[in-house]
């Protein structure tokens, strides 16, 4: 089951605000249950790890196909197919230049990009 909140869309500094809250809750989240195990050997709750607890933050960027600008000879800074474009990204304060910088490019040649953030399945924990 999924419990994800509905999907709201952000603009490019409100999405990256939101993967660094994200990543900073899942990055405190996995200390205070590192400290609880090496305090008394207290485990995570099964339910909050699989609901996302130490999950990274993921961007989802949908396009819909309506008026791209033509740069067939960039292989950059655009979308080859209408679709969901999903990442997950750590350490999100190291990225904010180009995240930023790639979401303003995609807006300026690309009609209604749409960004949303939410946090992923994939665990910190994991590589």
């Amino acid at each position: 089951m999924d419990n994800q909140p509905s999907t709201i869309y952000l603009n490019a500094s409100e999405a990256i605000a939101r993967l660094e809250s994200l990543f900073e809750a899942s990055l405190s989240a996995l200390r205070a249950a590192i400290s609880q195990y090496i305090d008394n050997g207290t485990l995570p709750d099964a339910a909050a790890r699989a609901n996302g607890l130490f999950a990274y933050p993921q961007i989802e960027v949908s396009w819909d196909g309506s008026s791209q600008t033509q740069f067939r000879t960039r292989a950059y800074g655009r979308f080859a197919h209408p679709g969901r474009y999903v990442t997950t990204i750590a350490r999100p304060e190291l990225f904010r230049g180009i995240c930023s910088a790639s979401f303003r490019f995609s807006k300026k040649t690309t009609a209604h990009p749409l960004l949303s953030v939410r946090q992923s399945r994939r665990c910190l924990t994991r590589s």
